[in-house]
């Protein structure tokens, strides 16, 4: 079974920001709200992500661009979020 321990190679309680340093995440339901939650908290508690990748689709007459603008300017504390805009791209 693969746990954190294993993965780190001991039991000891490694911070969020450490566990996910130099690391990629893959979310999917990014856009909805604890998607934006969890995208907003990784943000701000984990400057050394390497990427995060968001997979979104179109829905209800919105392309990705608009979904993206959207997330963007949701009104979850995104202010860092804001700041790294040109990061982003569909």
């Amino acid at each position: 079974m693969c746990t954190m321990s294993t993965l780190l190679g001991s039991s000891d309680y490694v911070p969020v920001g450490q566990f996910y340093h130099d690391r990629s995440v893959f979310v999917t339901g990014g856009t909805g709200f604890m998607g934006k939650v969890l995208v907003e908290k990784l943000l701000r508690s984990c400057p050394g992500i390497k990427n995060i990748y968001l997979l979104m689709r179109p829905k209800r007459g919105q392309d990705v661009n608009t979904r993206l603008c959207d997330l963007l300017n949701a009104p979850v504390s995104f202010v860092y979020l804001r700041q790294c805009e040109h990061l982003f791209y569909a």
